[in-house]
C-alpha cells in the first residue's frame, strides 16, 4: 500500500477529529428530566449535585411509585415528574407512610381536580415564551417561614421560562402555598404543599426548576435548593423511566467512545477507511508480463570458432573433424559438470 495514501487517511483522520472536538455542541431545548442528557432541560448535572450533597444518600430508579411502595424500605424522599407517574394514588400511599413526595407537573390532571382540589391554571399564553427571554422575569416569593431560611431572602427574580405559565389554585384549606409568584400584579402559586398522614406531598408547577440549568443559573438556584432542603432529612430517589429505555452494552469499553461525538466520528471515518483500502486493494493487479527471448543453438559458431583457429595456426589435419567433434563434446561435457542442481 502506498504510504503516502496511509499519510493522508491518517492526517485527514486527526484534522476531523479536532474539528469535531472543537466544534460548538447544538443543545437542545426539549425537557426530558433525563439522567443521562447534558443538555439545559435535562438531569444529569442535576443528579450528579445531589448525589454528592444529600447527606443521607440519592438514587436514581426507573421503578414505579407502586414499585417503591412494595419494596417496604421505609420513609424515603421521593422526586417525580408527572410525566413518570403513571400511579398518583401511590404517591399519596407514600405520603400516608411518612414519605416527603415532591411531584412536579407542567399539565393539568382529573387526579389533582379530584383529590387534591388542586386545578392547574396557565396565566399567559405558553407560547410567548422563547426558550431563553433574558428580560422576562418573574419575582419569586419563598412563603415558608418556618425552616432554616426563616433569616434568609425570601424574594428572588426568576427567569419567566423556568418558572414556566402555570399557576395552582387550591379550593380547599388542604393545600399550604409554598413558593408564589408576582405576575401582572396577582399571586400565583407556583409550589403548594399537602400534609398527607405522617408524610406530605408538594406539588410544584415549574419543573424546569429542577434541571441541569436551573442549578448553573445563580438566580434560579437558591429557589432549586430550598425545596430540596426539604427533602434532605430522608434518602432521597428520583424516578427517571428513561433508565428502562437503555438497554446499551456498558462492558465494553467501546461505549465510552461512542458517547462522545468526536470519537464516535473518528471510529466511523477509522471504519469507512479500512473498507475503502479493502475495495480498492482487493481486486486482481495487472501487471506487464516481460518478453523472454528463445534460447539461441550457438553450436554453428563454436564450430566455426574452433574451425578458424585450427586455420591460422597452420593446423591442417585430416582428421580436424574428429578433433572438432570430441572438442564439442568436451565441451558440452564440461557444461553438464558445471551446471548448477
Amino acid at each position: 500500500m502506498n504510504k503516502k495514501f496511509l499519510v493522508g487517511i491518517t492526517l485527514f483522520a486527526v484534522a476531523m477529529f479536532l474539528l469535531q472536538y472543537r466544534m460548538p455542541n447544538e443543545f437542545s431545548w426539549d425537557a426530558s428530566f433525563s439522567t443521562n442528557s447534558r443538555h439545559p432541560y435535562g438531569c444529569r448535572l442535576f443528579d450528579s449535585i445531589l448525589s454528592t450533597s444529600m447527606p443521607h444518600g440519592y438514587t436514581i430508579t426507573a421503578q414505579t411509585p407502586w414499585q417503591l411502595d412494595k419494596e417496604n424500605s421505609g420513609p424515603k424522599s421521593l422526586i417525580v415528574h408527572q410525566q413518570f407517574c403513571d400511579d398518583y394514588d401511590a404517591l399519596l400511599k407514600l405520603s400516608r407512610l411518612g414519605w416527603r413526595v415532591l411531584l412536579l407537573i407542567d399539565y393539568g390532571d382529573w387526579w389533582l381536580e379530584d383529590t387534591l382540589r388542586c386545578k392547574l391554571s396557565h396565566h399567559a399564553p405558553p407560547s410567548a415564551l422563547h426558550p431563553l427571554p433574558p428580560t422576562f422575569h418573574s419575582c419569586l416569593h419563598w412563603e415558608e417561614e418556618n425552616d432554616d431560611y426563616a433569616d434568609s431572602q425570601a424574594d428572588f427574580e426568576v427567569m419567566t421560562r423556568l418558572v414556566g405559565t402555570a399557576s395552582l389554585k387550591s379550593d380547599s384549606c388542604w393545600g399550604i402555598p409554598l413558593l408564589t409568584s408576582n405576575t401582572n400584579a396577582d399571586d400565583v402559586v407556583i409550589a403548594m404543599r399537602f400534609l398527607v398522614g405522617e408524610g406530605e406531598l408538594t406539588v410544584t408547577s415549574a419543573p424546569l426548576l429542577f434541571t441541569n440549568y436551573a442549578l448553573l443559573n445563580d438566580a434560579a438556584r437558591p429557589v432549586a435548593t430550598r425545596m430540596l432542603d426539604r427533602l434532605k432529612v430522608l434518602p432521597v430517589v428520583r424516578i427517571d423511566k428513561t433508565l428502562s429505555d437503555n438497554h446499551r452494552n456498558t462492558s465494553t469499553p467501546l461505549i465510552v467512545f461512542l458517547e462522545q461525538p468526536p470519537l464516535r466520528l473518528a471510529i466511523y471515518l477509522t471504519a469507512i477507511t479500512v473498507v475503502l483500502f479493502l475495495l480498492f486493494t482487493a481486486r486482481r493487479r495487472q501487471r506487464i508480463i516481460p518478453v523472454i527471448d528463445p534460447p539461441q543453438n550457438n553450436n554453428l559458431e563454436f564450430v566455426r570458432l574452433i574451425g578458424t583457429l585450427y586455420y591460422h595456426r597452420g593446423k591442417r589435419d585430416k582428421n580436424i573433424g574428429q578433433k572438432l567433434d570430441e572438442t564439442y563434446r568436451l565441451y558440452e561435457t564440461t557444461c553438464e559438470t558445471t551446471k548448477e542442481p
